[in-house]
């Protein structure tokens, strides 16, 4: 059988084929035994008759012989007429003569007789050899039987008689019960099948329900289901096995599920862990810096000066960290969302180059920014998060750079009409990496070596942050480098092209430098600040301050009187509810937590009041809050509020927002 075929097959045919083609080939050797058994048989039984006849013969025949008369051995052969089977008979004396002869006269026998004419030459010396054995000698020839025995008188043999048998008869009884027994195999056929198409039931409806059962589980997912009337043999010792994983797999499905429930209040308990931890971080952190503000704006010496520098860039970098530590939650929740908008590329670098001038001139290293020729300057993208990315890049190689350079290199590797590869570049001679740190150095909280954290500080989020971020903004991130000094930090980011005019194109190399270092300080000089108004816009505008924290109060009284404005500050919500209800404010400054009445539920509050009254035209609040977990955004601007502030205050971004929404109320810019 066609073992492809057979695979091809279903269970249940695979049965049915198996028992047919064994039962046909059982029945057939069976068959062919039979009938070689039975041919063998029926010619035994003809030799041994036909050597009888030829006996019977030389008894009769032997006063003939002795009395050398040959008409009565004729008369004796004569007889034969009525065994309808023999062909020819001939009586041969010792030398060889013929004394006596036979031929049938029957017309189916003409042929044959030819035949033993052609064969009589061959056969003669054969037969005459025969007179001195024993017995006699049988040969089959294709269509008769030549029988050859000597005659003997008392223990001398004086002739020998030859008989010719027609086989013609026993191969007709060969072919009949050939026929007979194939109609009985072409009978046994339909009987096996019909037995074998009840008996499989057996074996295939079991193998069917566990199918069945099989794929409801796979495409429906429940584990619930079981096999049922299972039997004792192997097939239902593969259906117990089946039901018994099934209960495994709904057990541990049944933890996993508990467990996953676990994790999810785990999670939502790490979010809100960490958007409260962000508020009580942030409110100190604003108070420092925003502290540290108003102080830098103040009359000091330079030494002074110094001093509060420092505190500022240990708040920021505090802060970094803080910012850090929440962008890995927010990728580790999937909460983390990547913008597609449109930015001067060129500026976002020139801006990068100077906020980090400073730094590296702190440190006497040659700081420099190579824009290549061909870099798009509007592209769309992120540009935040670029920001972010190559902040954290050069942020580091200034820091594990003592001496020597810091060189930032942006080319386009590849470009079509639609979009561009972005090749990010940031090439130091700091400590350099070791080869065996390579694969784990943008892994979270780790860096190249455990010394390097004594030495140099730092958490190692800032390159596992990176890395993220490339990634999710389709690009790939990687390091080269030796421990002997030096590495290159790099990044490919894919860039769309909304303007793919040649004017947006770099058509020269752009180069930025930093300027030559100095750190002569007079410690006697007395820095005089600018005087607090001096290049802030004016607004004649009343702003409303809810806030818990003194401190808070504070920093806002003092950056809002920068522009001119008049302040009221108060503590909860409530009470923000009762100044509205009294007086005009044109902006209100909403903190989000606050003992009793939060600052979500005062605003709902306060817009319930004003749709009371009729107000076409809402008082703006703005949410000051610390949270800046993904979504919190979203949610306070849900609650009505217009705007939001992150903690803790910048100056330039208070502006900006005081500008937005109090720009009808601007006075002069001084």
């Amino acid at each position: 059988m066609n073992l492809r075929l057979l695979n091809k097959l279903s269970i249940q045919q695979k049965i049915i084929a198996v028992s047919l083609v064994t039962t046909g080939i059982v029945l057939v050797f069976a068959a062919v035994a039979m009938m070689t058994n039975n041919y063998a048989n029926e010619r035994g039984a003809i030799v041994n008759s036909t050597a009888m006849l030829a006996n019977v013969i030389g008894l009769n025949t032997g006063a003939a012989l002795a009395f050398q008369d040959p008409d009565a051995a004729a008369e004796v052969l004569s007889a034969l007429e009525a065994q309808r089977d023999i062909v020819a008979a001939s009586i041969y004396s010792a030398n060889g003569e013929t004394f006596a002869a036979y031929t049938s006269t029957n017309p189916k026998h003409r042929s044959l007789l030819q035949q033993l004419l052609s064969d009589e030459q061959l056969l003669r010396q054969e037969r005459l050899d025969v007179i001195n054995l024993p017995t006699y000698s049988a040969s089959f020839r294709p269509l008769y039987l030549d029988l050859t025995a000597p005659i003997k008188v008392g223990d001398q043999a004086l002739a020998v008689i030859n008989l010719q048998v027609d086989l013609g008869p026993l191969m007709t009884g060969v072919y009949q019960l050939g026929v007979i027994t194939l109609f009985f195999l072409l009978l046994t056929f339909p009987l096996t099948y019909m037995l074998s198409s009840r008996l499989q039931r057996s074996i295939t409806n079991p193998i069917k329900r566990l199918s069945k059962t099989m794929m409801d589980v796979s495409e429906h997912g429940d584990y619930s289901h079981r096999i049922e009337n299972v039997a004792t043999d192997e097939i239902g010792t593969l259906g117990s096995s089946f039901n018994e994983m099934l209960e495994q797999i709904q057990s541990r499905d049944q933890q996993l599920e508990k467990l996953v429930k676990q994790l999810k209040a785990a999670t939502k308990a790490k979010s809100s862990f960490l958007a409260n931890m962000s508020h009580e971080i942030r409110t100190p952190m604003n108070g420092i810096l925003g502290i540290t503000e108003l102080l830098l704006d103040a009359p000091m010496t330079n030494k002074q000066k110094l001093y509060f520098e420092t505190i500022e860039k240990s708040a920021q970098s505090l802060l970094a960290i803080i910012n850090d530590i929440l962008d890995i939650s927010k990728i580790e929740t999937g909460l983390f969302q990547i913008d597609n908008l449109e930015f001067d590329l060129t500026e976002v670098i020139k801006d990068i180059h100077t906020t980090f001038q400073p730094s590296a001139q702190a440190k006497q290293l040659v700081f420099s920014t190579n824009i290549a020729q061909g870099v798009p300057a509007e592209v769309l993208g992120d540009a935040g998060r670029l920001r972010q990315v190559l902040t954290n890049l050069i942020g580091n190689a200034i820091k594990f750079t003592s001496n020597g350079s810091v060189t930032v290199a942006v080319s386009a590797v590849s470009k079509d009409a639609f979009s561009t590869e972005l090749l990010c570049e940031v090439t130091d001679t700091g400590i350099g990496i070791a080869e065996s740190a390579k694969d784990s150095i943008f892994s979270e909280f780790t860096q190249a070596d455990e010394s390097t954290t004594r030495q140099f500080g730092g958490t190692g989020l800032g390159l596992s942050v990176s890395k993220h971020l490339v990634e999710l903004m389709q690009g790939k991130i990687g390091v080269d480098g030796t421990n002997s000094g030096g590495s290159r930090f790099w990044f490919v980011l894919p860039m769309e092209l909304k303007n793919q005019s040649p004017e947006n194109f770099l058509d020269r190399p752009l180069k930025i430098t930093a300027p030559s270092f100095s750190s002569d300080i007079d410690e006697d000089q007395v820095y005089i600040s600018e005087p607090a108004k001096a290049g802030k816009e004016q607004f004649r505008a009343k702003v409303l301050i809810a806030d818990d924290n003194v401190l808070n109060q504070y920093i806002l009284i003092e950056g809002l009187k920068k522009f001119g404005l008049e302040v009221l500050a108060v503590n909860s919500g409530t009470t923000a509810i009762e100044a509205i209800k009294k007086e005009h404010f044109d902006l209100v400054v909403m903190d989000i937590q606050m003992p009793g009445m939060d600052g979500m539920e005062a605003t709902e509050k306060i817009r319930s009041l004003e749709q009371a009254r009729g107000l076409n035209q809402p008082v703006p609040i703005v949410a000051f809050s610390a949270n800046a977990m993904e979504g919190d955004r979203e949610r306070f601007l849900n609650a009505g509020m217009d705007d939001y502030l992150s903690k803790p205050l910048q100056t330039n971004l208070l502006e900006k927002l005081l500008l937005k929404w109090l720009a009808h109320l601007l006075v002069k810019s001084l």
